[in-house]
C-alpha cells in the first residue's frame, strides 16, 4: 500500500473515526437556526442523543429545548455568547460549561463549534460535544494538591519565621547514647542566651551538658532530661547556662518531647533569660536580710515611745502597717486602694482632705510630705510624715517610709488653750457678767469680766479661799450673804460627783441695785481638776417669772373657782335630775296601787311635767357640750316667724297659767313675714327668756313679749325679741356673770326652781350664731328686761316680702283625719320603745306592723306587695343593720314604691347633723325621742294626706 492510501486509511477512516468519538465520549450536532424568528431546531447522533439523556430523537425543536433546559442558570449566559461568537466570526469556537443529565446529574461539557453555511431563511452551525466530566475531576484534584503543598510550604516559612520571632530561646535536639545531644534546630534567642554566633554554634555538631550548664547545676539538668526520656511528660527547670565567654545567665524554662514540623520525635526546650531578675532577686534578698535588721533597730529605737511607723510602696498603692502600729491604733495591718481606703478607715471626717494633700503632694514629686489629723479608730491626734527613699527611672516614687505620732497630749494643751479662749470670749459676747476657771490643784483661779460690769476691786487672779469672802462681801446683798458663805469648795464638788452642774442664785449689792444673778459651777475638762465659773445677770428673766406665777396663780385661783362652779353644778344637776326622777317613780308607784281615775289622771301629768322637765335638763347639759366643742351648726330653713313664734307661747302658757301670770303679746310687726334660719333653735332662745321670766316673777306677776323688726340691706332684718317682767330682779354682780356657764344666782327666793345655769350661755351662744347679741337690764325687787337680737333673710319676690304658706295638713286644729286602712311598719329594737309608738300609732286609727332591726325591716319590705305600706318609723342604732342602710336599702330597691314611701326617722339622735343625716339617707323627716303624741299627729298628718 502506498502513503497516500495508507494515510488515507488513518486519517479519514469513516469507522476509526466513530471509534475515537465513542471512546472519547464525544457527539456530534448541527444547530438550525431561523433567520425569521427565534426557532432552532437540533440534528444530533447517536452519542450526542445518549450525552442528552434521550434513548431516542425527539422533534428537532423540543431537542433543542431539552438541550437549553439542562444547561445550569450561571452558565446560560455563557453559551448564548458562545453562540453569538460562531455566528459573527465564522470561525471554531470552543466553550465550557455545566449540563444537568437526567441520568448522571451535573456533567462538565466541553462544546466546539464552528458556522458551517448560511442561505436566506436559517445560519447552519455544526461541532460536537463532549462529556469532561473526568478531566475536570481530575484538574480540580490538581489544583487542590497545588493549594496544600503551597500551603505546607507556607507553614514551614511561617513556623521558621515564628520559631525566630520569639522572646524565649528554643532548641530542639536528639540525646545520642554517649551521653552527648546533637541540636536539630535552635532559635537565634536560644544561641544568644548560650552566647555564641549563629554560624560558631550550627559549626560544632556534638554537645555535652558540661558544655552548657554551670557544673553546679549539671546534675539537675541530667535530672530533667532523663525524666524525659522516661516518659515523666513536661518537666521544668530553672539553672545557670554556661556561655561561650565562660560567664552564667540564670534561665527558666520546660523541656519534653514533641514531633517536629518534619514529624520526627524530639526533646523541646522553651526558656527565659531571667538572669537580671535572679541577679535582682538575690540583692533583693540581701537588702531584706539587711531591711530586718534595719526594722529591728528601728522598732528598739521606738519602742517605750508614742511614735510608730509604716511602709508605702506608691506603684502598688500599697501601704503595710507593722504589728506594733496597727496594734495600738486599732487599724489593718495592709491596705490597698491608697489613700483611698486608708483615709476612710483611719481618718475622721473633718481631717481627710488635708490627709488626701499629704499623698498628693509625694506622686507630684515631693520627697517629704505631712498631715496631722484625727485618727477616727483610736480617738487620738497623730501627725504623720511621709519621706521617699526610691524612685524609678522615670522619678516616680517606689518606696515611702512613714513615721506617725501620737499627740493628742500636746494636741490637747492647744485645743484647751483654745476652747478656754473660746469660752472666755462666748461668755463674755453672750451677756455673761463674768467667767471665771479655778484650779484646784493649786488653789488659784483667772476672772474676767464683760466689759460693761465693775469689778469693784476684786483681782482677775488669786487664791480662791483668800478672794472668796471679797467677792460675797463685794458683790452680794446683805439678805443673802449668809445663805452664799454657807457654801464651801468642798460642799460643791459633793454636790458635783451627783450633778453636772450646781447652781447659785442670789442678789446684788446696793451699788448693783439689788440686781437677780445666777452662778453656774461644772468641771472643766475631764481630769476634774478645774472648775468653770459663770456668773450672769437674770433680773428680767426673774421679775417675768413672778409675773408668771402671779398669772399662773390667778389662773389657777379660776380654775378652782371654775371647778367649784362645775361641782356645784354636777350636784344641782344631781337634785334637779333625782327631783324630777323621784317624781316620775313616785308618782307610777301611786297610780299602781290607786283606783281613782281622777287620782290616777292626776299622777300621770304630774309624771309628764316632771318628764319634760327632765328632758330640758338633757337637752341643755348636750347643747353646752356641743357648744363647747364648737360643733353647734345651725339648720336653715323657711318658715312662718309668727307662728314660731306663738308656738312658743302655746308652749309657756300652762306655766303662766299655774302662776296666774298676766301674759302681754306684742307681735303685729311680724305679720306674716317668712324667714330663712333655725326655727328650732330660735324658739330655744324665746323660751329660755320667757322661762326664766315665769319662773323668777312672783304669782300673779306681769311677763310681756314685744318684737320688732329692723330691716336691713341685702333682705336682711334685725328682729329684737324684748322679754320684760316685774320679778325679783338680779344683782349687778349677778348680770355681770350671767352668760358663764353653771352660774346661778345665790337667792333663797329661786334655790328652789328648778335650772341648770346654762340657758342664758346656751341663748347666747345661739343668738351670736344667728349674727345677734343678748343685753340685759335688771333691778332687784323691780324685775328684769332682756333683749334678744338675731338677724334673719327675709324671704322676697319682686322686692315683697313672701307670706308663708301652711302645707296642707298641716293644721293641728284641722278635724281629725280617718287613718282607717293606712298601714304602718315600725322599726325599732327597744322593745319598750316600740311598745309606745305602737300604742300612739292605734290610738290614731292606724294599722301596724314592726320589725327589730333594719335587716328585718328590709325583709318584709321587699317580700310585701307594692304600695303594702304607706308609712315607714325607722330607729337609727340598731343591731345587723342600722337605719341609714335601711333607709338606703329601700331607697335602692327596684319597684315603684321604694322612691315614694315616707320614712320617718324616730330616734334618740337629737343633734342638728343627726338630721341632716337621716335625710342624706333618703329620710323624709326626724322626730327625735322622747316625743309628744302632738308632734306624731302632726308628722302623720303631713305625710298621710
Amino acid at each position: 500500500m502506498d502513503s497516500s492510501g495508507l494515510k488515507e486509511d488513518i486519517f479519514y477512516s469513516s469507522s476509526w473515526m466513530q471509534e475515537i468519538l465513542e471512546i472519547s465520549n464525544i457527539g456530534l450536532w448541527l444547530l438550525e437556526i431561523n433567520k425569521n424568528n427565534t426557532d432552532v431546531r437540533l440534528y444530533a447522533d447517536d452519542k450526542m442523543l445518549e450525552l442528552l439523556g434521550l434513548q431516542k430523537s425527539l422533534s428537532l425543536e423540543d431537542n433543542y429545548k431539552h438541550f437549553a433546559q439542562g444547561v445550569l442558570a450561571e452558565d446560560l449566559e455563557i453559551v448564548q455568547k458562545y453562540i453569538e461568537q460562531m455566528l459573527t466570526t465564522k470561525r471554531l469556537v470552543e466553550v465550557q460549561y455545566r449540563w444537568k443529565h437526567p441520568w448522571w446529574g451535573t456533567i462538565f461539557i466541553r462544546c466546539s463549534g464552528k458556522l458551517y453555511k448560511e442561505d436566506d431563511n436559517a445560519y447552519y452551525i455544526r461541532g460536537y460535544h463532549q462529556n469532561a466530566s473526568d478531566v475536570e475531576v481530575l484538574r480540580q484534584a490538581n489544583i487542590e494538591k497545588s493549594r496544600q503543598l503551597i500551603e505546607v510550604v507556607r507553614k514551614r516559612d511561617y513556623y521558621d519565621e515564628l520559631f525566630q520571632s520569639v522572646l524565649c530561646g528554643i532548641v530542639q535536639y536528639r540525646p545520642q547514647a554517649d551521653g552527648s545531644i546533637v541540636f536539630q534546630n535552635a532559635n537565634m534567642e536560644a544561641i544568644r542566651i548560650f552566647g555564641y554566633e549563629k554560624e560558631e554554634f550550627w559549626k560544632r555538631k556534638s554537645w555535652r551538658i558540661e558544655d552548657l550548664a554551670a557544673p553546679e547545676d549539671c546534675d539537675r539538668v541530667y535530672q530533667s532530661m532523663n525524666a524525659i526520656l522516661l516518659g515523666k511528660g513536661k518537666q521544668s527547670f530553672e539553672y545557670r547556662a554556661l556561655r561561650a565567654d565562660g560567664t552564667y545567665c540564670w534561665i527558666i524554662g520546660s523541656g519534653e518531647y514533641i514531633k517536629n514540623i518534619d514529624g520526627e520525635r524530639v526533646i523541646q526546650s522553651v526558656f527565659l533569660d531571667i538572669d537580671n531578675r535572679k541577679q535582682m532577686e538575690l540583692l533583693n534578698q540581701e537588702l531584706l536580710e539587711q531591711d530586718k535588721g534595719t526594722q529591728e533597730l528601728l522598732r528598739q529605737v521606738l519602742e517605750g515611745t508614742k511614735i510608730f511607723h509604716f511602709y508605702y510602696y506608691p506603684q502598688k498603692r500599697l501601704e503595710v502597717m507593722p504589728v506594733r502600729t496597727s496594734k495600738y491604733f486599732n487599724c489593718s495591718m495592709e491596705y490597698r486602694n491608697i489613700p483611698e481606703s486608708f483615709v476612710e478607715d483611719f481618718v475622721s471626717g473633718e481631717s481627710k482632705a488635708d490627709c488626701y494633700a499629704m499623698y498628693e503632694a509625694i506622686h507630684n514629686g515631693a520627697k517629704t510630705a505631712s498631715s496631722t489629723f484625727c485618727d477616727k479608730n483610736k480617738q487620738c491626734w497623730v501627725r504623720v510624715t511621709m519621706t521617699v527613699m526610691s524612685w524609678d527611672d522615670q522619678q516616680q516614687p517606689t518606696f515611702v517610709i512613714g513615721i506617725i505620732e501620737d499627740i493628742s497630749e500636746q494636741k490637747g494643751m492647744e485645743l484647751e488653750k483654745i476652747e478656754l479662749q473660746s469660752i472666755y470670749n462666748f461668755t463674755i459676747e453672750h451677756d455673761y457678767d463674768a467667767v471665771c476657771i479655778c484650779d484646784l490643784n493649786s488653789g488659784d483661779y483667772v476672772m474676767r469680766f464683760a466689759g460693761y460690769c465693775a469689778h469693784y476691786g476684786l483681782p482677775l487672779r488669786g487664791s480662791i479661799n483668800e478672794q472668796l469672802p471679797v467677792f460675797i462681801k463685794e458683790f452680794v446683798c446683805e439678805e443673802d450673804c449668809e445663805h452664799l458663805k454657807s457654801w464651801s469648795i468642798d460642799s460643791l464638788l459633793k454636790c458635783l460627783e451627783q450633778e453636772e452642774a450646781v447652781m447659785l442664785y442670789f442678789r446684788s449689792s446696793a451699788k448693783d441695785g439689788y440686781r437677780y444673778k445666777e452662778v453656774k459651777l461644772s468641771y472643766f475638762g475631764k481630769l476634774k481638776e478645774r472648775l468653770l465659773l459663770t456668773m450672769r445677770d437674770i433680773h428680767e428673766r426673774t421679775m417675768q417669772e413672778e409675773a408668771n406665777k402671779q398669772i399662773i396663780s390667778d389662773a389657777y385661783q379660776l380654775a378652782l373657782q371654775a371647778n367649784q362652779a362645775k361641782s356645784e353644778f354636777f350636784s344641782k344637776m344631781s337634785h334637779d335630775i333625782r327631783t324630777p326622777m323621784n317624781a316620775i317613780m313616785g308618782l307610777a308607784a301611786l297610780a299602781a296601787h290607786c283606783d281613782d281615775k281622777d287620782h290616777v289622771d292626776d299622777y300621770l301629768k304630774k309624771i309628764v311635767t316632771s318628764g319634760k322637765h327632765m328632758l330640758e335638763l338633757l337637752n341643755e347639759v348636750l347643747d353646752m357640750s356641743k357648744i363647747e366643742s364648737g360643733k353647734t351648726e345651725l339648720n336653715s330653713e323657711a318658715f312662718l316667724l309668727k307662728e314660731k313664734v306663738e308656738e312658743a307661747l302655746d308652749i309657756i302658757k300652762p306655766a303662766v297659767e299655774e302662776k296666774r301670770h298676766q301674759l302681754i303679746v306684742e307681735t303685729e310687726a311680724l305679720k306674716n313675714i317668712t324667714v330663712l334660719g333655725d326655727a328650732l333653735r330660735l324658739q330655744q332662745i324665746l323660751l329660755n327668756l320667757l322661762s326664766n321670766a315665769v319662773k323668777y316673777t312672783p304669782d300673779e306677776g306681769v311677763v310681756k313679749l314685744t318684737v320688732t323688726v329692723k330691716p336691713l340691706p341685702h333682705d336682711l332684718a334685725v328682729f329684737d325679741f324684748i322679754v320684760e317682767d316685774n320679778g325679783i330682779g338680779m344683782e349687778q354682780s349677778f348680770i355681770e356673770r350671767i352668760f358663764e356657764p353653771f352660774i346661778r344666782a345665790e337667792d333663797s327666793r329661786v334655790s328652789k326652781i328648778q335650772g341648770t345655769g346654762l340657758g342664758m350661755t346656751i341663748s347666747l351662744n345661739l343668738a351670736k350664731l344667728m349674727n345677734g347679741s343678748i343685753d340685759v337690764e335688771s333691778c332687784v325687787g323691780k324685775g328684769s328686761k332682756i333683749t334678744a337680737s338675731v338677724c334673719l333673710k327675709v324671704q322676697r319676690q319682686n322686692g315683697v316680702a313672701v307670706e308663708y304658706e301652711q302645707p296642707a295638713g298641716d293644721n293641728e286644729n284641722a278635724a281629725d283625719i280617718d287613718y282607717s286602712g293606712k298601714r304602718v311598719l315600725v322599726v325599732e329594737d327597744n322593745a319598750i320603745n316600740l311598745e309606745i309608738a305602737l300604742e300612739f300609732l292605734k290610738l290614731l286609727g292606724l294599722t301596724c306592723e314592726s320589725a327589730g332591726d333594719g335587716a328585718e325591716a328590709l325583709e318584709k319590705f321587699l317580700a310585701a306587695p307594692e304600695g303594702y305600706y304607706d308609712l315607714i318609723f325607722m330607729d337609727i342604732q340598731m343591731p345587723t343593720m342600722n337605719g341609714y342602710e335601711a333607709a338606703r336599702a329601700i331607697r335602692a330597691a327596684s319597684r315603684s314604691d321604694a322612691v315614694r314611701i315616707p320614712i320617718i326617722a324616730i330616734t334618740a339622735n337629737a343633734f342638728s347633723e343627726d338630721v341632716k343625716m337621716a335625710l342624706a339617707a333618703g329620710m323624709n323627716a326626724h322626730i327625735a325621742k322622747p316625743f309628744e303624741l302632738r308632734l306624731l299627729k302632726k308628722i302623720i298628718r303631713q305625710w298621710l294626706k
